[in-house]
């Protein structure tokens, strides 16, 4: 690889970053939030009912995803906002008829883990939100030294 080719890819990576990072640090209003919290669970409910309708494989699958992208782009409310609503429409779509997941030991430990797992996906979200606020913060400084 040339070093032409070398430094067009990492000018192309630095600009992806520097778009990103300005993504994820964005702010936006109350209900531009609450838009984009109803598209991260309208989307994954979506290709859940595609890829499988029925109530085979883990409910919870496709929601992940988009868990972690609510907290990277809107924060950790609206993260937790998005995990409630997922769990409900989950439950709602994929597990009626089902005994509820309290209601037995494996219920309880699936439904554990999700929370565990929703938790972890937030916290770190908001830990990489909260990196890239610091490193804007401190460009910001050196662009004025």
């Amino acid at each position: 690889m040339s070093a032409k080719t070398e430094g067009s890819v990492a000018g192309t990576a630095s600009r992806w970053a520097r778009r990103t990072g300005q993504a994820v640090l964005a702010r936006h209003s109350f209900a531009g939030s609450l838009g984009w919290t109803a598209v991260a669970v309208t989307l994954p409910t979506l290709l859940r009912l595609g890829l499988d309708p029925s109530r085979s494989g883990t409910p919870f699958v496709t929601y992940y995803p988009a868990i972690m992208l609510a907290g990277l782009f809107l924060g950790w409310r609206y993260s937790l906002l998005t995990t409630v609503l997922c769990a409900t429409i989950a439950r709602l779509l994929f597990l009626e008829g089902l005994p509820s997941l309290a209601s037995t030991p494996q219920g309880g430990a699936v439904f554990g883990l999700f929370v565990f797992s929703c938790a972890f996906l937030v916290s770190i979200a908001e830990w990489l939100r909260r990196v890239l606020a610091e490193l804007d913060a401190a460009s910001a400084r050196e662009a004025l030294l």
